[in-house]
């Protein structure tokens, strides 16, 4: 009777939860790694960072492109964690790999400024630009900052405002506030 009562009431928090079986994994506490990550970052809001660390590294190590990034963040701005820029540079990688663009653009940040990696122009350019190709605003900014400044490339006014262009349509407001720098 004990155990009908305790299932019950499993079920029923389960339903009021929202969560659904995926989000539980496949047996009761293997959640999935989508879950891992709301976790995550529900505990980096509360201010409860070995928590996060902890989930989110979970997650990455489920091969969750989402999870590997945040697991990137947390090394590389010792969240919950000892700072690592090697760690985070590595956990960036799985995640550009996998065509996340929040990974992809952080990966360029490492190449960029050689966070964890040796520093390379060229392929900071060519992460910047698969993340921008996939939707990341922020990616967009910075190749608007390389062809502006002619950073690893030939300086390109034209491209530059291109990019700021893409990354404002997009609400990033460093975009649209060196626009109107631009314009001036």
């Amino acid at each position: 009777m004990k155990k009908i009562i305790a299932l019950l009431s499993l079920a029923f928090w389960v339903m009021g939860s929202g969560l659904t079986h995926a989000d539980l994994g496949a047996g009761m506490g293997n959640p999935s790694a989508k879950t891992m990550v709301k976790k995550g970052k529900a505990a980096l809001k509360a201010g409860r960072l070995e928590e996060a660390f902890d989930w989110f590294l979970r997650g990455a190590k489920k091969e969750d492109p989402e999870a590997e990034n945040m697991a990137g963040k947390c090394y590389e701005n010792a969240l919950g964690t000892p700072k690592s820029e090697a760690e985070a540079a590595t956990w960036y990688k799985k995640s550009a790999l996998q065509g996340f663009p929040d990974g992809e653009n952080n990966m360029a940040n490492c190449y960029m400024h050689g966070i964890g990696t040796n520093k390379d122009d060229l392929y900071a350019f060519k992460y910047y630009h698969q993340a921008a190709t996939h939707g990341s605003a922020a990616a967009a900014y910075n190749l608007g900052y390389i062809y502006e400044g002619g950073v690893g490339v030939p300086r390109n006014m034209d491209a530059a405002k291109h990019f700021y262009h893409m990354a404002a349509k997009k609400g990033y407001t460093l975009a649209q506030s060196r626009l109107r720098q631009l314009e001036r």
